[in-house]
């Protein structure tokens, strides 16, 4: 008899969130910057990406609030990097969602 498989529901939610952070072409580079450079201060990153500041500041607090980027403040200036740990959570909620999408058995899958 297979084993059940439970859903962990706040592991989903909290990934949704981030997922729908993560779902913006500006977000994206944002992100590909950071992780390609490091960590940054905003101006550092509206003047790279060719943007207006308070757009720049607005996206990255987006990113903060659902927890795929931090801060650090050094003085006066405040660097974003992106939150490796957040990363893991997506990735482990996405491999738990194929996982039990692509299960042969269906009804031994439930939701916690």
């Amino acid at each position: 008899m297979a084993k059940p498989r439970f859903l962990d529901t706040l592991l989903l939610k909290q990934a949704a969130q981030q997922f729908r952070a993560v779902n913006h072409p500006l977000r994206q580079k944002m992100l590909h910057l950071l992780h390609n450079k490091g960590p940054l201060m905003v101006t550092d990153i509206w003047k790279t990406l060719r943007i207006d500041q308070p757009v720049a500041s607005n996206q990255l607090a987006l990113l903060r609030k659902a927890g795929i980027v931090t801060t650090q403040r050094q003085g006066q200036a405040i660097f974003y990097a992106i939150n490796d740990k957040s990363l893991q959570t997506l990735h482990s909620a996405a491999a738990m969602v194929v996982n039990l999408g692509t299960s042969k058995n269906r009804k031994n899958s439930f939701v916690k």
